[in-house]
C-alpha cells in the first residue's frame, strides 16, 4: 500500500437466504434445473422459463427420458453454460408423513432427554427396531454437536415418511459443520463420520435463524431389491467442455 493511504472500511454482510415452503401434490412432476437450461445469449431467462413450462405441459414421455428431451428442445445447439436437470415424480406415498419437534436446552443432560423423546415417537410410529437404533444414535450425535458447537435455541425435529425417518437439528449458529479426518490418536472429530456411516444421506443448510443439520434413515427392510414405490428421480447433465 502506498505511504499515506489508509484502509477504508467496506460495508459487508453475509449472504441472506430465505426459506419458502410449497405443498406439492401427489402426481406432480418436480423439475429442478440450472440457469444454463433457460438462459442464453439470444433469449431472455424469463422467456426460457416460459418455454420450459410449456414443454413440461406438452410432454408425455417416460420420466427417465424427460431430462434429455428438455435439454434437446431448449438447448438445441452449443450451451452457453453448464446444464443440470433433475426431475422427480411425487407419488401417492408422499401423503404419509408424521412429525414431532422438541426444544433442546443447551446442557449435557438434554441428550438423554432427546434420546427418550426419539424412542417414544419412533415406538408410536411403529418404526422397525433396526432403524430405531440407528435413529436414536444419530439423534445423540446431532444433538450433542448442536449443544457443543452450536448456539441456542436448539430444536430437534423428527419426521416419518413412507420410506424414511428424517432427523433435523436446528440451532442459531451460522457456520456449517464439515466432516473431519481425525487421526487414530484424536479423541474427537468422528461424529459426522458416524452420521455419514449410519444414515442414507446427510447434510446441512443455512436458515434465516441459523442452520439445520439433517439426515435420513431408511425404514425399509434391507435387501438388494429397490422399493418400487420410491419416487423416481432422474438427472441430466450437459457440459460446455468435454470431461477430460
Amino acid at each position: 500500500m502506498p505511504p499515506g493511504r489508509r484502509w477504508a472500511a467496506v460495508p459487508w454482510s453475509p449472504l441472506v437466504l430465505s426459506e419458502e415452503k410449497l405443498q406439492v401434490p401427489p402426481g406432480a412432476t418436480l423439475t429442478l434445473y440450472t440457469a444454463g437450461l433457460v438462459e442464453h445469449r439470444d433469449r431472455d431467462i424469463d422467456a426460457g422459463i416460459d418455454a420450459l413450462a410449456a414443454g413440461l405441459a406438452d410432454l408425455a414421455c417416460p420420466l427417465e427420458e424427460l431430462p434429455g428431451i428438455l435439454v434437446s428442445r431448449l438447448v438445441p445447439g452449443e450451451p452457453d453454460d453448464d446444464i443440470a436437470v433433475l426431475v422427480a415424480l411425487v407419488t401417492e406415498h408422499a401423503r404419509r408423513t408424521d412429525t414431532a419437534a422438541r426444544p433442546i436446552p443447551a446442557r449435557g443432560s438434554a441428550v438423554q432427554d432427546a434420546r427418550r423423546f426419539a424412542i417414544s415417537m419412533l415406538d408410536r410410529w411403529g418404526v422397525p427396531q433396526r432403524a430405531t437404533e440407528n435413529v436414536v444414535l444419530l439423534v445423540s450425535e446431532l444433538v450433542t454437536n448442536a449443544i457443543v458447537h452450536g448456539q441456542p435455541p436448539i430444536e430437534l425435529r423428527l419426521r416419518q415418511t413412507s420410506t424414511h425417518v428424517v432427523i433435523n437439528v436446528h440451532d442459531s449458529a451460522t457456520f456449517l459443520p464439515r466432516k473431519l479426518r481425525p487421526s487414530p490418536d484424536d479423541e474427537h472429530g468422528r461424529g459426522l463420520q458416524l452420521v455419514a456411516l449410519l444414515s442414507d444421506r446427510w447434510g446441512s443448510r443455512p436458515t434465516d435463524q441459523g442452520k439445520s443439520v439433517w439426515c435420513l434413515v431408511s425404514t425399509r427392510p434391507p435387501g438388494p431389491t429397490p422399493d418400487l414405490a420410491t419416487a423416481p428421480v432422474h438427472r441430466g447433465v450437459r457440459r460446455r467442455d468435454p470431461i477430460r
